[in-house]
């Protein structure tokens, strides 16, 4: 099972009523390696987060954090580049990420071009 398929599932389960009723759940913070050992959130991660604020936001939970690890003590949260803040999702630095992924993407099709 790849790990976005794994999140997918994990997301689905925590998000039940009995899951979070059984364990009492007030918070949620996520938590993943990239084993690539670079930390910056792709396009899956993103989306992950977005559906974990939209579950957060349905179940009246606080999204506290969501923070990927990489290599050599690097780790990158969500949260710390103010992408969450009140323990909701802040769409537009979101969007400024989103961007950023677009635009190295292209410039990596721009050199393999070259």
């Amino acid at each position: 099972m790849n790990n976005l398929n794994y999140e997918k599932l994990s997301i689905s389960i925590a998000f039940s009523d009995g899951w979070i009723g059984l364990y009492k759940l007030t918070q949620w913070e996520h938590k993943h390696f990239h084993p690539s050992g670079d930390p910056k959130p792709s396009k899956d991660d993103i989306e992950v987060t977005k559906r974990i604020d939209e579950g957060c936001r349905l179940m009246g939970l606080d999204f506290v954090d969501h923070i990927i690890v990489g290599d050599k003590d690097r780790f990158y949260s969500f949260k710390g580049h103010e992408l969450l803040s009140d323990s909701r999702l802040n769409l537009r630095a979101v969007g400024e990420i989103v961007r950023d992924i677009k635009e190295n993407e292209q410039d990596t099709v721009k050199r393999k071009n070259r």
